[in-house]
């Protein structure tokens, strides 16, 4: 689902994805619980949340908006970087701005640092998989 909905956003694409809360559950779970008004509730929920946008995020084009979003994964993993999750996610989009040179050139001009922590990402997680095998 993680390297999905990569794929959708790196294309210009909105992707929001929720979960339920409970661990181990999945909708059909809550569907058979709560039944169709929980998920359209649900649902309602995360339009909402959607419209709530911040105003200078309207403003902003799709690789403006992802260096932000970027810079804020980066600025979160520093300050847990054992949150492996996190991790992942920003490894894949390391992989992706890796394999996507017209985007990765765009991201680099708004923001040059971004580009080589993400690369050092990739490399450390090439290093750590080549340890694991």
């Amino acid at each position: 689902m993680r390297e999905t909905r990569i794929h959708l956003e790196a294309q210009g694409k909105s992707v929001q994805t929720i979960q339920p809360e409970a661990i181990g559950q999945d909708f059909n779970d809550v569907l058979k619980e709560g039944g169709v008004t929980v998920i359209q509730a649900l649902l309602s929920a995360l339009k909402t949340i959607e419209h709530r946008e911040q105003p200078s995020h309207r403003d902003m084009n799709r690789e403006e908006l992802l260096a932000h979003e970027l810079g804020e994964k980066l600025q979160r993993f520093a300050q847990n970087p054992s949150d492996r999750e996190l991790k992942k996610d920003l490894c894949a989009w390391a992989k992706t701005l890796h394999n996507n040179a017209d985007l990765q050139a765009k991201i680099q001009d708004i923001d040059p640092q971004m580009t080589g922590e993400m690369e050092r990402l990739r490399q450390e997680e090439k290093r750590e998989m080549g340890l694991e095998r």
